[in-house]
């Protein structure tokens, strides 16, 4: 409670994640495919206040739009005291509401106080004895031109619409940037650490990092296979960035629509498509075992 009281006093926040039973392989329409199933999205909040049973923290969502939890929904949290990451079991409690908010505010949301807290290992940052977290995949390029790469964004969207019509899904490697090429530098392997109000959080060990240090804007490539059927294209630019004790870096990506604003509701669509999918996954897990 100490640790949450400190982050919540220096108006600093938390990680969630819809908590799902890890199902084995599912197969899809091509029986001689295994396809592997979605990775968790953790959403970063602002942590507004700690009591005895609850806490309040702010919804999440991403450019405007909140994620829709089902009351009941259980959650797996992650807060960082310095360097050290602990991770604990919550469930979500529901809405704030007030008479006093403005009809279109997202109302805050109130989620269960955590029992206990379990310390994250340096070698598995995700990872605690009864929970794990596995996020997505994410490549991105250094990109020298941000006009280069409307088209780009163009083509990643109708390739999308394209496959959700047909059923199918691509199987391009993931750091492929595709065609049309946009003007692209040297390019790195990161994971998708979280996802907050304008933009998403990058996890990059030591050995991808000199790529990530170079310039502001960068070409993003985020993997949602098999529930977005490509990987999600968007540009990005780094807003802020720190290295932990191993000498990864975490980088803060704010989304970047100032030449392609219609590509805004592209990435926020899929991006809650697929948390979506893992909310409706989590419902079902939770019938099955009652």
């Amino acid at each position: 409670m100490d640790s949450l009281h400190q982050i919540q006093e220096r108006g600093g926040g938390i990680e969630l994640a819809v908590e799902r039973r890890k199902d084995p392989l599912s197969r899809p329409r091509d029986p001689d495919v295994l396809r592997e199933p979605p990775r968790d999205l953790l959403w970063r909040v602002k942590l507004l206040d700690v009591g005895a049973k609850e806490l309040i923290c702010e919804a999440p969502g991403t450019m405007g739009r909140t994620l829709d939890l089902d009351e009941g929904t259980k959650l797996v949290c992650v807060m960082a005291i310095g360097q050290t990451r602990w991770m604990f079991h919550s469930n979500f409690l529901g809405q704030v509401r007030s008479g006093s908010q403005s009809p279109d505010a997202r109302p805050p949301i109130r989620i269960a106080t955590p029992e206990r807290v379990e310390r994250c290992t340096r070698r598995s940052q995700q990872r605690i004895s009864t929970a794990s977290l596995d996020l997505p995949d994410v490549y991105a390029w250094q990109l020298r031109d941000p006009a280069s790469a409307i088209a780009a964004e163009t083509a990643s969207h109708d390739l999308v619409r394209s496959l959700l019509s047909e059923g199918k899904q691509s199987d391009a490697p993931l750091d492929e940037p595709g065609e049309p090429r946009p003007d692209l530098g040297p390019g790195f392997r990161a994971q998708l650490g979280n996802i907050g109000g304008g933009g998403v959080g990058l996890n990059i060990t030591k050995e991808e990092r000199s790529a990530a240090e170079s310039t502001r804007l960068y070409w993003v490539r985020l993997d949602l296979r098999p529930i977005v059927p490509a990987p999600v294209c968007l540009t990005a630019r780094l807003a802020h960035s720190h290295i932990d004790a191993m000498q990864n870096m975490y980088a803060g990506m704010a989304f970047e629509f100032a030449l392609n604003p219609t590509h805004r509701d592209f990435v926020v669509d899929h991006i809650g498509r697929y948390a979506s999918h893992l909310q409706e996954t989590a419902n079902a897990q939770v019938e099955e075992e009652t």
